[in-house]
């Protein structure tokens, strides 16, 4: 796929996910309470699957001007190994990659950043989905990416740091308002066709080309 050298816009990252949040707050902190909680008592098995729910209503909210349902959340459950896989992989590296030094994470969870919103809106599998967030990432100004991941754990990380339920309070209540900002640049770049809408092309649009294709042959 080829790609225009866009970029997305920080400031439009603030106010879209502002927005979202404001229209749908008790949905959203409800989403984060289940995806927080489950996802740690479950050993972040369920990360991938409720974190994508998360997502893709924050993405139905700034893109379609939609209200997400709490239902949304668990709606992706049926896409779990795919989640499962771009959830752990791109953790696990990243862990491992800060480590040993901090940029190596850093640049890892950047380049992934949009793995598990391409699993559940694009109908990807992980490989796909984790070699087309590179791509996105690397042709769209990477290190514009790098500041917003900057930006994003920057906000949980001051606010859950606060001493004892507290963090935990701030932690629950900025988590959707951070995932917003991931959501808003994905939805500012331009992005490659799902299979479903490559399918949709109507059976007479294809025979049409192939007589064309055929008919250019035989001139």
């Amino acid at each position: 796929m080829s790609y225009n050298k866009a970029s997305f816009d920080i400031e439009l990252c603030f106010n879209e996910s502002l927005e979202a949040y404001r229209k749908n707050l008790l949905v959203f902190i409800l989403a984060s309470i289940i995806v927080l909680t489950l996802g740690v008592f479950t050993l972040f098995i369920l990360m991938g699957p409720l974190q994508a729910g998360l997502l893709m209503m924050i993405l139905s909210s700034i893109k379609n001007k939609e209200k997400p349902k709490f239902d949304d959340l668990f709606k992706y459950f049926n896409r779990f190994v795919s989640l499962l896989i771009g959830f752990y992989i791109p953790a696990v590296c990243g862990a491992i990659g800060s480590i040993f030094l901090i940029f190596p994470g850093l640049l890892i969870f950047t380049i992934w950043m949009y793995v598990l919103l391409l699993i559940a809106d694009k109908d990807m599998d992980a490989a796909k989905a984790m070699k087309e967030s590179y791509n996105l990432v690397v042709n769209n100004n990477i290190w514009k990416h790098i500041i917003l991941i900057l930006i994003a754990t920057a906000i949980l990380g001051i606010l859950s740091a606060q001493q004892g339920p507290l963090g935990m309070v701030l932690l629950i209540l900025a988590y959707p308002l951070s995932t917003g900002l991931i959501v808003s640049a994905y939805n500012q770049l331009p992005k490659e066709e799902s299979t479903e809408v490559k399918d949709e092309i109507p059976k007479e649009d294809k025979d049409k080309k192939t007589v064309k294709k055929k008919t250019s042959k035989n001139i």
